[in-house]
């Protein structure tokens, strides 16, 4: 599958770009940690993805999902540490996934719904 391709290829790429900053930036070992986990997830078969995630992630493309898989793969071992190419994968979903709308029953939003003259 393409998108596989596109993902592992980028965590490859951004691997050897967390290599450059490794060595710029000897006092953090992110950059270590994230080169070394993002080169051994795009050696991972595409077998590594569920059959789930790959029907989601098929629906994307374009300009949006690039940037996804982009912030997906430069956030390794800074705002979430994957275990599988199959977590790396699920992150981009969730980046291209529109966030639910807040409920106005939520406690949360209590204050905005009154403010707004929404009566409960």
């Amino acid at each position: 599958m393409l998108h596989i391709e596109v993902l592992k290829s980028r965590c490859a790429s951004t691997g050897l770009w967390r290599a450059e900053l490794a060595k710029r930036y000897v006092d953090d070992p992110r950059n270590a940690i994230a080169r070394d986990l993002l080169l051994t997830l795009a050696a991972r078969p595409e077998s590594d993805v569920s059959y789930e995630t790959k029907q989601r992630l098929s629906a994307f493309s374009g300009p949006a999902f690039a940037e996804a898989i982009r912030l997906a793969t430069k956030d390794v071992a800074f705002r979430y540490t994957p275990h599988s190419l199959d977590d790396v994968a699920r992150r981009v979903v969730k980046l291209m996934e529109p966030a639910p709308a807040p409920r106005i029953d939520d406690p949360r939003f209590a204050a905005v719904a009154l403010a707004a003259g929404v009566r409960q």
